[in-house]
């Protein structure tokens, strides 16, 4: 061997016996070298302990079949450069991930594989418990009472949970790539964007603030939301939130409010036309009150009328009122919720007769003093689309 290829191979060894990754030299499945490094890599004491073993037999046997096909077909020079990320075990028994990458080069007039191999196993750790941590966080938020979202810098969803999916009545994949704003009632749309891009200009402003939404069947929800901007790896400004579910709540706090209302009138007023106007208002406060009163009187077995508003009828005779939806309420001293459907079979099955316009939807509850029914609050919708609910019915009987 001339001095120059002599001082080249010196040079070369220098680097490999001084490297951080562990290489070898091998022909077939024979190691001809290996540098310090692979050696403390495989938990080995020396090269002719590890030159003993068959490098393919500390790999799992998957990897090593693998591995053992690509590394004849780099031998025949089929297969360009490849790296591996294997579960290995140590000579000493210890568990370890390594990465592992080979080509075919020429040694000593004979083609061989060159590898390099590089414990990977910390970053493997860190990997693992960063997998970990995200399961965890996303069955937390999965499981969350509350509603999950981001949005990116375009107002558009990219990501929901399931209780803000179920809070819209939307499947996630109808939400992704929609911008947010689609989902808030008029009134809201404008103040909630116009805090959404002072936050992500770096504004102050408060991260805490309710609005309204509107699901997919239509039902406006009251929402409490907590925001914070956040700048994912990649740099993008993304707004984390969490909505809370405020309807009852609210609800709760108008009902009290319009009993505390009602209270009022009733001690401060002392027309009772008046006092029935000022109820009409309050009522109308809580949901649409096209309404009327009927009050009952015992000894003459007849309806008066002392409040009447109505979208169609200017009047109806009291007499009449005793045949139909009110007297049924008046009879039985339970309210009554019925749409279309409901007034028909009513008519059908207990005689109940037409009273006035066809109504959409109509409610009527009954007034009591103590035990005693003295009279009827009924409102009712002639709109399609716009009836009473469940809730409508407990605000009114609460009032």
């Amino acid at each position: 061997m001339s001095d120059g290829k002599k001082q080249d191979e010196e040079k070369y060894r220098l680097l490999a016996e001084h490297s951080q990754d562990g290489m070898f030299l091998a022909t077939g499945y024979k190691l001809v070298y290996a540098n310090n490094a692979l050696l403390r890599i495989l938990g080995a004491h020396s090269f002719e302990e590890l030159k003993e073993k068959n490098m393919l037999t500390l790999l799992e046997k998957e990897d090593a079949q693998r591995i053992k096909k690509d590394v004849r077909k780099a031998l025949k020079g089929e297969l360009l450069e490849r790296v591996y990320e294997v579960k290995a075990t140590r000579l000493d028994g210890v568990p370890i991930f390594i990465s592992l990458s080979m080509k075919k080069v020429e040694y000593a007039g004979k083609p061989h594989a060159l590898g390099v191999v590089r414990d990977i196993t910390a970053r493997k750790k860190t990997e693992e418990n960063l997998r970990k941590s995200e399961e965890l966080f996303r069955s937390v938020v999965e499981h969350s009472h509350g509603g999950v979202l981001i949005v990116d810098d375009a107002h558009r969803f990219v990501y929901a949970n399931d209780e803000f999916c179920r809070l819209l009545g939307y499947s996630p994949e109808e939400l992704i790539g929609r911008d947010f704003r689609e989902f808030l009632d008029e009134e809201s749309r404008e103040f909630v964007a116009d805090r959404y891009l002072r936050r992500q200009r770096g504004e102050e402003i408060p991260s805490r603030y309710e609005f309204t939404v509107v699901a997919k069947n239509g039902e406006k929800r009251h929402v409490e939301i907590s925001s914070a901007t956040i700048t994912d790896s990649e740099g993008n400004v993304r707004t984390v939130a969490q909505l809370l579910d405020i309807t009852e709540r609210k609800r709760a706090e108008k009902m009290q409010s319009s009993a505390y209302k009602i209270s009022e009138a009733v001690h401060s007023t002392q027309d009772f036309k008046e006092l029935l106007r000022s109820i009409h208002h309050i009522i109308d406060e809580l949901m649409p009150a096209k309404n009327f009163i009927a009050l009952y009187d015992e000894d003459t077995e007849t309806f008066s009328l002392p409040y009447f508003v109505d979208e169609y009828d200017t009047s109806v005779d009291p007499s009449n009122l005793r045949y139909g939806m009110t007297g049924h309420v008046l009879q039985t001293g339970h309210s009554i919720l019925a749409d279309k459907k409901k007034i028909f079979e009513l008519r059908e099955k207990e005689g109940i007769k037409r009273i006035g316009h066809d109504a959409v939807c109509w409610l009527g509850v009954p007034l009591k003093i103590r035990d005693a029914t003295i009279g009827v609050l009924a409102v009712q919708s002639y709109t399609e689309g716009m009836s009473y609910t469940e809730r409508d019915r407990e605000m009114l009987e609460f009032v």
